[in-house]
């Protein structure tokens, strides 16, 4: 099978793209990059069967859909399906369940980040016997889910469930075909616009706020920016450097970033001399230098040493430090 690259690169050379392209003032390079987008869209929507929704049409009876996994990588597996049906913008039923993986083994982040737990999937069923009740429960019914299409159902696929002919909307697609007037599309970050409070990284509770999220964007409502009450602007951050390091309990890394932003400080990936604040959550990585400070930590820790003011503070101080503010 032909590689995108192979495939763009031999339209490069088709006699009719030369002619058309032959009087614009495209360089080979932009030529190139503009048939290798065409190309790619081509071979995905090939890959995952689309229905078309006008915006007058879109499914009011619906499942929404999330999975948890070990991992991003081909080699990784589904450990926790839920699904959420829909009617009229009112949940009406779900479905969901753990699953225990046949090789893929559960990481520290994955657990940090998903809350699961060996003991929730130790017991819980392999795949192969939930498939059948996960297809029964969605029936024909329009899927959607935050990006679905490149996540979910390329993951179920590999697993033996087929879920492409039931394909509805990707969420994540809607919301940036949209002028929303957000920094990204993320989950996370359209929850926090929407100011919808739920555990991120939990299926179950994911497939409902995609849900929220899908019948907002539906009515054609905008997003407040991801500014909540609990995140109003001080002096206290104001022109003052924050980095931060590690996997936080209360916000994702992108949500933290959003919080001191709003708040009027500035987010500095690397710790330097100017920076004010080293936020320190819970170290995960494999790589720490001695086994238990990550390579910020110690910077930050060195420039203490030699008399830069320079605070190292946990999760829980940095929103002290905001509250006390209000």
């Amino acid at each position: 099978m032909a590689t995108y690259d192979e495939i763009t690169a031999r339209l490069t050379q088709d006699e009719v793209v030369k002619e058309f392209f032959k009087d614009t003032s495209y360089s080979h390079g932009e030529i190139y990059d503009l048939l290798f987008h065409i190309t790619a869209s081509v071979k995905h929507a090939q890959r995952v069967p689309k229905k078309f929704y006008t915006k007058s049409s879109l499914p009011t009876t619906y499942i929404s859909l999330d999975i948890e996994t070990t991992g991003f990588t081909k080699n990784d597996e589904i450990i926790q399906i839920s699904a959420c049906k829909f009617d009229k913008g009112k949940e009406i039923d779900f479905f969901d369940t753990f699953i225990k993986p046949k090789k893929a083994q559960l990481s520290t982040q994955i657990i940090y980040l998903t809350g699961i737990t060996e003991e929730n999937i130790s017991n819980a069923p392999d795949i192969e016997d939930v498939s059948s009740s996960l297809i029964s429960f969605i029936d024909n019914l329009p899927i959607i889910g935050h990006n679905i299409a490149s996540f979910d159902l390329p993951f179920l696929s590999r697993s033996g469930i087929d879920l492409k002919n039931n394909f509805g909307v990707d969420t994540l697609t809607f919301s940036k075909n949209l002028d929303l007037g957000i920094e990204n599309y993320k989950l996370e970050t359209l929850k926090k616009g929407f100011n919808i409070s739920s555990i991120s990284h939990n299926a179950l509770e994911d497939a409902r706020a995609t849900a929220i999220i899908f019948e907002k964007l539906k009515k054609g409502e905008l997003p407040t920016i991801g500014i909540s009450e609990e995140y109003k602007r001080t002096e206290l951050l104001a022109e003052k450097q924050f980095s931060f390091t590690g996997n936080f309990k209360k916000v994702s890394r992108d949500e933290l970033k959003t919080s001191i932003k709003v708040n009027g400080g500035k987010f500095v990936k690397k710790v330097s001399t100017r920076t004010n604040f080293l936020i320190v959550g819970v170290q995960v990585a494999r790589n720490l230098k001695d086994g238990v400070h990550s390579s910020s930590e110690l910077d930050a820790m060195e420039l203490q040493k030699q008399g830069h003011e320079i605070s190292i503070i946990t999760e829980d101080e940095y929103f002290s430090m905001i509250q006390s503010k209000k």
